[in-house]
């Protein structure tokens, strides 16, 4: 009986029965057939190594987001502090009314002390003169004068505007009045006509001057030398039979209005008491002259005999003339000295 149930059972569900060893034949058969096994494959690094990517990725892509909104700012004039690229201020950079304060502090020059009364020295007490000084400031100051010839007086007064730290000049016309401060004494010189400054020529401005008590002369202190000896008949001639015309004319026009007083370390007492320069090397009277107009100098020696030496110089250009034979073809001391301050070689010219 059992044997029969058992053989109905079979013969009762045939495709249930075929189906289902089917299938359990089958999951025995597929590890066999493929030769892998996808339970056992060890997925966990790869799904680690997935998230890292995707994680990198996101991250790239919010900070460009962020450095692209930080741009945005900055290029829209909000304050991006964020910003890598962001322009640092130039901490050295002035603005204009700075800079021109610090040229300004640059060049400007403290000027000597020229205030104060002043008195001239060394000249005979009949030729003194007073000079008052007030009103100093950075550019100029202003100035009287007074000057005595004998018993009559003469005065100028004026501003007059610095052009170095220890010198000045007033100008009037074509005439001016140069101021040049020392250490111990202000010496003063004048160019052109002095009618032009509203005095006679008789009064002399020129000189040294001290706030001391000044010198006189006496007449014992003069000596044989005389101012007036380029005008005597021996040194026109032998300067216009030396010079080039052009050159001659230049001479007469520089002596006419650009002759300058005589200078400190040279200066004497000529045979009428009249203040004259002296060469140490020729013992003859000597003159200087300077033309502003064109920028040329003169040194001029003579001699009461007729002897002369001329040296006429500019910036491009120096000419020597003389009528001496022993100084034909070397030039007096004072001469050289000038040439080599200078680096200029003298054109010499010999008759």
């Amino acid at each position: 009986m059992n044997n029969n149930r058992n053989r109905n059972t079979n013969s009762g569900y045939p495709y249930r029965s075929s189906y289902g060893s089917s299938r359990a034949r089958q999951q025995k058969r597929t590890p066999a057939t493929s030769g892998f096994d996808l339970s056992q494959f060890p997925w966990q690094p790869f799904v680690a190594v997935a998230f890292g990517v995707i994680g990198m990725v996101i991250f790239s892509v919010a900070l460009t987001m962020f450095t692209g909104h930080g741009n945005k700012a900055g290029a829209s004039g909000q304050p991006n502090q964020m910003a890598p690229y962001a322009a640092v201020p130039d901490e050295t950079s002035s603005s204009p009314e700075e800079t021109a304060a610090a040229v300004q502090t640059d060049v400007y020059v403290p000027k000597a002390d020229f205030t104060g009364t002043w008195q001239k020295t060394d000249v005979y007490e009949s030729e003194k003169a007073t000079l008052t000084i007030t009103d100093q400031d950075e550019l100029s100051f202003h100035f009287t004068m007074k000057i005595w010839n004998g018993k009559k007086t003469a005065s100028v007064s004026g501003k007059a505007n610095f052009t170095g730290s220890d010198s000045a000049a007033y100008t009037q016309g074509l005439a001016s009045i140069s101021f040049q401060r020392g250490t111990q004494y202000l010496s003063v010189y004048h160019t052109g006509d002095t009618a032009e400054l509203g005095i006679a020529q008789s009064f002399e401005p020129d000189g040294k001057y001290t706030t001391d008590t000044p010198n006189y002369y006496t007449k014992k202190e003069t000596s044989s030398y005389d101012y007036n000896v380029y005008q005597s008949d021996a040194v026109v001639k032998a300067l216009s039979a030396t010079l080039t015309k052009d050159d001659y004319d230049l001479y007469k026009e520089m002596m006419s209005q650009g002759l300058q007083s005589p200078i400190d370390y040279e200066r004497t007492l000529d045979k009428n008491g009249k203040q004259v320069n002296v060469d140490e090397e020729l013992k003859c009277v000597k003159y200087y002259a300077h033309l502003n107009s064109i920028g040329a100098d003169m040194i001029f020696i003579c001699s009461d005999s007729g002897q002369i030496y001329v040296l006429l110089y500019d910036s491009e250009e120096m000419r020597y003339y003389t009528n001496d034979k022993n100084y034909t073809s070397k030039m007096p001391n004072a001469f050289q000295v000038v040439a080599n301050a200078k680096h200029m070689t003298p054109v010499y010219n010999k008759k």
